[in-house]
């Protein structure tokens, strides 16, 4: 008969669980162990937090829930920044913990914690695993994680559990997601608002992402003509070259004025998957024109107040409402083209005239048309990440990935650990600052370890820059933003990887290239110039 624990590595097998991160414990090394036995990969990581971030990448990437795994104690404790991650990004995620048994629990103290009650604000559900009907308790976590709005789900497992013989029980069938369109009523009212609109502007966001609703979105912009703006995270599902691509919303910087007079010209929002955790500073209830919500749940949130609700399958509601969609007047379709150029006329007047390191503006720009259009780039936290998220050009859904609802430092090198064991192919590139890299730079050792390759660029100032943009402006001394900056290049060569240092951009793309060619670990370090930050936030 099956341990508990055999029993939890067959139902995540069962699942089509490939790998599970985490770092080992004494309460976990029986789950270690049978993951083994079913296959199925432990990826050892140098922090839990990281764990965590690599499981919630790992779920972007494919779409169905990423599993992280921690001994208790310090362990589940490491996880709560990664979780809250996956919590406000909407990433399916398992975490594992380990755990004292019951009948020890009330006479120890070294590490006891209520780790349940601990880890509640930042998961959807959590239960503990004691042999009863494990794989129904499996599903139901999964299932969890998997439905609307999706997020990380934990289960807490006692080391004399995970020994014991596993209990039979049932299932559950797999997660169903909204079978069809919205209300009819509600879809023909959103038709008669279309078909009023002049000025229609769509506004697409996670949802479209999680639902996989890009194409059928695609065809009705193609059909009705007019700009959409995407959220961060919902970057690529239109591509950046579409004529009626107009540019990411909701990130808090100079350049959001351009895009909100857009909306303050429309008279009609279509909202399509649109999540308000995305968003920031001015776009909290930005618009007051009449507004359609599409989403799989309803307009709960109150940033903007909808007068149709088109609760249901988001595929499903925009093909209901294509037939009938009718082409914007031939002055507003061009408005998408006319906010692109305003746009880089923005960025470009941001760079001093007298450049001390590169430009990060014109080194994202040199990177992105210098390399292939499907590359997968994860970007961390920080200046560079906001000027990123608006000016990398993305062409398919999830070929960009951030951390934006928690917005979490360090995320990018873990991501794109997650992403390289995902797709060993596919052209990859790590974005990440200074700043973020410091708090993840033993995952290089797990990179280097793995034998995984790609091109690290590291922004180099010194400084956490959008911290100290943010004191300038309230006129504030700028204390507790300034660091050293070691020898980048040195450190890399140590972990095993090619450290390389610079300030030309032309240098960083030689390297690059090289690195994707070579398929080599490579740092980058880029001493960029951050006094364009200044104009740009």
């Amino acid at each position: 008969m099956a341990t508990t624990a055999e029993a939890l590595a067959a139902a995540l097998k069962a699942w089509g669980v490939e790998r599970v991160f985490g770092v080992p414990g004494g309460t976990v090394l029986p789950v270690i162990e049978a993951l083994g036995q079913e296959g199925i990969e432990f990826v050892l990581v140098k922090h839990e937090n990281n764990g965590a971030l690599m499981a919630s990448a790992h779920a972007q990437l494919t779409g169905r829930p990423g599993v992280c795994l921690a001994t208790g104690g310090p362990g589940t404790v490491n996880f709560i920044n990664g979780l809250a991650h996956a919590h406000m990004d909407r990433a399916p995620v398992l975490a594992i913990t380990g755990q004292f048994s019951e009948s020890t629990v009330p006479l120890i103290t070294h590490q006891r914690l209520d780790q349940r009650e601990l880890l509640a604000p930042v998961v959807k559900w959590s239960a503990r695993v004691d042999g009863e009907n494990v794989q129904g308790v499996v599903d139901k976590a999964l299932r969890i994680a998997a439905s609307d709005r999706p997020g990380p789900v934990h289960l807490d497992i006692a080391g004399d559990a995970a020994g014991k013989a596993a209990k039979g029980g049932f299932r559950y069938g797999p997660v169903k997601s909204p079978a069809g369109p919205a209300d009819r009523g509600e879809c023909q009212r959103a038709l008669e608002l279309l078909q009023g609109a002049k000025r229609p502007v769509i506004l697409a966001g996670l949802g479209v992402l999680w639902e996989r609703a890009h194409d059928v979105l695609l065809e009705v912009v193609e059909k009705l003509q007019c700009p959409v703006m995407v959220t961060p995270k919902a970057k690529g599902v239109i591509p950046a070259d579409h004529p009626q691509f107009a540019g990411v919303l909701g990130l808090g910087m100079a350049a959001d004025s351009l895009l909100l007079e857009v909306l303050r010209q429309g008279d009609l929002i279509v909202t399509v998957g649109y999540d308000p955790v995305e968003v920031v500073g001015s776009w909290y209830r930005p618009w007051s024109v009449p507004t359609i919500h599409i989403d799989s749940l309803p307009n709960i949130e109150g940033f903007y107040q909808a007068e149709v609700e088109l609760v249901g399958s988001i595929p499903a509601s925009l093909q209901a409402l294509l037939p009938e969609i009718a082409p914007s007047p031939e002055d507003w379709q061009g408005r998408a083209a006319i906010l692109r150029r305003e746009l880089r006329e923005h960025f470009g007047e941001s760079i001093p005239a007298a450049l001390r390191g590169a430009s990060p503006y014109q080194l994202i720009q040199a990177l992105s048309q210098a390399l292939p259009r499907e590359t997968l780039v994860t970007c961390d936290v920080g200046a560079h990440k906001i000027l990123a998220c608006q000016v990398w050009p993305t062409f398919a859904p999830g070929a960009f990935l951030v951390s934006n609802g928690l917005s979490t430092m360090g995320f990018s090198l873990p991501a794109a650990i997650a992403a390289r064991l995902h797709d060993p192919e596919r052209p990859l590139l790590c974005l990440t600052g200074d700043g973020g890299l410091g708090m993840v730079l033993g995952e290089l050792e797990t990179a280097a370890r793995l034998g995984l390759g790609f091109p690290i660029i590291l922004f180099v100032d010194g400084s956490l820059s959008l911290i100290k943009v943010k004191q300038e402006e309230k006129g504030y001394p700028t204390v507790g933003v300034d660091f050293s900056t070691p020898d980048w290049a040195g450190i890399a060569k140590s972990f095993g990887a090619r450290g390389v240092k610079t300030d030309s951009i032309d240098t960083c793309l030689k390297e690059t290239l090289a690195a994707m060619e070579e398929g080599r670990l490579t740092l980058i370090a880029v001493e960029i110039d951050p006094r364009e930050y200044r104009r740009q936030m």
